[in-house]
């Protein structure tokens, strides 16, 4: 696996690697996957309700797989997605 954390990816390949990371973290949690994803995440702009990415975006939070900071910015963007009810806005 490379090594994202030196790796400075742009925010679309970022949301691009998170998913199937996600997905392996469901199957197994390696300490490897887990700080990809932590990576990938802090970069990320997330517009689709995904039950592996907010299951391992909450996981990352709650057990501190990096600062929990650089996790603050990444997460659903409601506003993004087409079906939101306007009175979310």
């Amino acid at each position: 696996m490379a090594d994202l954390e030196s790796t400075s990816l742009p925010a679309a390949a970022a949301t691009q690697a998170a998913l199937p990371l996600a997905r392996a973290l469901a199957r197994t949690p390696e300490w490897t996957a887990k700080a990809a994803f932590a990576s990938c995440a802090a970069r990320a702009q997330f517009s689709a309700d995904d039950s592996a990415l907010r299951a391992a975006l909450t996981a990352a939070i709650t057990e501190a797989w990096t600062i929990p900071h650089d996790l603050a910015g990444s997460g659903f963007n409601e506003r993004r997605n087409p079906a939101t009810p306007p009175c979310a806005d």
